[in-house]
């Protein structure tokens, strides 16, 4: 497993919009998250381009470039994305034709670029990072925005960094393992795929956003009617923000679901979509605790 170095002040670092254009009146936000970044003292190489091809940033073919012209840059230490949407699955074809030798460098995204971080995870043995997007309204104006870049700065440069989070407990138990997941509609979307999802001995995290009830349930069951469930060690789940139509009935499906069930499975762990989303990266090990209700970053092996 490739383990990405901490930052530190003058390293220069990457931006790209690998999957949907900015919205409107939000095209200043690369702006605000290139000098967002250059705080840090990092210096910035931006390839998102905003060309707009229907719902998309660009074209598949120059989005796909542009990826590569910089995961290819042995100068750029961390890759960082504009925003999800749509359209990163788009540059999979790509990619595949491509050169992508592993790297030691940081990629982050969440939402869409989850289909990403799976693929680099899974070709290239990276630790990937499903922290936020740069050009967002949580990483730039939510009113917990200084809580979401501190946690992705942590995760930068502090390489002694193993935070605790507080989770709520669906089914008790205890289990170790290396963290992987990421969205749910997209790790769902990753099965047959090269990058489809592996779960086996792993902390498996999902989450989402602006899903009904009904649509959590069948992705879910399509999860365990795949054999993605069969040896996890363990699940925990984002606060699926809008996700409902309220927590309440949500975690009753949750509950019916996993209740009894073999592995410890928790909820509320403050990543992904919403209005605060501590970064976490896929690929480290972890201890899930739901008898105490807490996730525990251990050290890198």
């Amino acid at each position: 497993m490739w383990n990405p170095s901490p930052l530190k002040p003058g390293d220069k670092v990457g931006i790209i919009a690998p999957s949907s254009h900015q919205p409107a009146g939000k095209d200043t936000y690369i702006q605000q998250a290139v000098t967002t970044l250059q705080s840090w003292g990092l210096e910035v190489i931006t390839q998102a381009s905003q060309a707009r091809d229907f719902y998309l940033a660009d074209k598949d073919s120059e989005r796909a470039r542009q990826f590569q012209e910089i995961y290819t840059n042995n100068d750029i230490k961390a890759i960082f994305t504009t925003r999800g949407g749509y359209g990163a699955a788009r540059l999979i074809p790509y990619l595949e034709k491509m050169s992508l030798e592993p790297h030691a460098r940081i990629l982050a995204g969440c939402s869409d670029i989850t289909t990403l971080l799976l693929y680099l995870h899974k070709r290239c043995d990276m630790v990937v990072f499903h922290g936020p997007c740069v050009a967002t309204d949580q990483f730039l104006t939510e009113k917990n925005a200084p809580l979401t870049r501190d946690s992705l700065y942590q995760w930068l440069f502090n390489p002694d960094h193993t935070p605790t989070h507080q989770v709520q407990t669906i089914n008790p138990g205890q289990a170790s393992g290396k963290l992987t997941g990421g969205c749910l509609s997209i790790v769902v979307t990753s099965l047959g795929t090269p990058y489809e999802i592996q779960t086996d001995n792993k902390i498996l995290f999902l989450e989402d956003v602006n899903e009904p009830a009904y649509r959590i349930d069948r992705m879910l069951t399509h999860l365990k009617n795949a054999g993605k469930f069969d040896k996890v060690s363990g699940l925990v789940f984002g606060v699926m923000d809008q996700c409902g139509p309220d927590k309440d009935i949500l975690r009753e499906i949750l509950l019916n679901l996993f209740r009894d069930g073999p592995f410890p499975v928790a909820f509320g762990l403050p990543s992904g979509h919403g209005p605060f989303g501590v970064t976490l990266p896929l690929g480290h090990p972890v201890e899930l605790n739901t008898h105490s209700g807490y996730l525990r970053f251990l050290r890198a092996l």
